[in-house]
């Protein structure tokens, strides 16, 4: 095909700059386009995969809701290769959004398109992951969405902020010799300090962090607790690394949190079932948090609760 020299390298670069990774990561580069999605049967598995998880859990009082974490090239195409973006076509995830039906899934694309600004970055121009103030910008709507599902009990809420400041260039491609444009990891400022959060590893050893800390994918599985949250409830969360800007947030709301690698990446091990895991910690609310690229690996035929 056309410009298979350029995906079959690590990462493509856009006419401003911007980094992407190719197919060589979760086939990215086509799944961006549109050239890798999902057959039929894969898009009623996913569905019918998330029904049962929803209906296992509800029989046991869980609630449970699902936050797919768009890629960079959903809010920002325009960054793409020109050659891409005159190709682009609908993804995995725009099938998967178009089957949900009911299910409790959260669509943010919409929501972080409108509050692009060229002053600030929702997402990074050298890093895959959205940056912290991307994620709280997403914040209020899955407030919305999860607070309209499961309207007993105290709400989630939406902090107030004054703004936001870029707190470092975080460049994931520096060791293929790719040069940043600059620092553009934008944080939201708090207009009130967050609760303290206690992180408590696997190794059972506890530190206190600020609440507006973030928890790197790479410390999970990990508590986490603070003194008065806001819902009351606690969370069981699978996620993966794009979970980092919501981390926060999520040890607001939620106290416990267990957060720990959800199960949709590819080649990826879980001998436990969901069900387990909630007769293991007992939440109140079971959260799946997975990127959009992650919606390739289409979970096993009969792989639910």
């Amino acid at each position: 095909m056309d410009h298979a020299t350029d995906v079959a390298q690590p990462y493509l670069t856009g006419p401003d700059g911007w980094t992407f990774w190719s197919d060589q990561v979760d086939q990215y580069a086509s799944q961006a386009v549109g050239r890798t999605y999902l057959t039929q049967p894969e898009v009623d598995r996913w569905i019918a995969h998330f029904r049962a998880v929803r209906d296992g859990l509800a029989k046991d009082g869980v609630e449970f809701y699902v936050i797919v974490t768009p890629s960079t090239s959903s809010v920002y195409p325009e960054e793409l290769p020109e050659w891409m973006q005159q190709i682009r076509g609908a993804t995995a995830l725009d099938q998967v959004v178009a089957g949900a039906g009911d299910l409790p899934l959260i669509d943010l694309r919409a929501d972080l398109i409108a509050q692009k600004t060229p002053d600030v970055h929702l997402f990074s121009w050298d890093n895959s992951h959205w940056t912290d103030f991307g994620a709280y910008s997403s914040w209020d709507r899955i407030a919305t969405c999860v607070n309209t599902a499961y309207p007993d009990g105290p709400p989630l809420r939406t902090p107030s902020i004054q703004g936001s400041e870029v707190i470092g260039d975080f460049n994931e491609w520096a060791s293929y010799g790719v040069v940043s444009p600059g620092a553009d990891w934008s944080a939201p400022i708090y207009a009130e300090p967050l609760q303290d959060v206690t992180r408590t590893g696997a190794d059972g050893v506890a530190q206190v962090v600020p609440g507006s800390s973030t928890t790197d994918a790479g410390t999970l599985p990990i508590k986490t607790t603070v003194p008065a949250p806001w819902t009351g409830k606690s969370a069981l969360i699978f996620r993966d690394s794009m979970g980092g800007g919501l981390s926060p947030l999520w040890q607001q709301s939620y106290s416990p949190t267990w957060q720990m690698w959800h199960r949709y990446r590819a080649g990826f091990d879980d001998p436990e079932s969901y069900r387990q895991y909630v007769e293991q910690y007992h939440p109140d609310v079971v959260i799946v948090q997975l990127a959009e690229r992650h919606l390739i690996n289409t979970p096993a035929q009969g792989a639910g609760y």
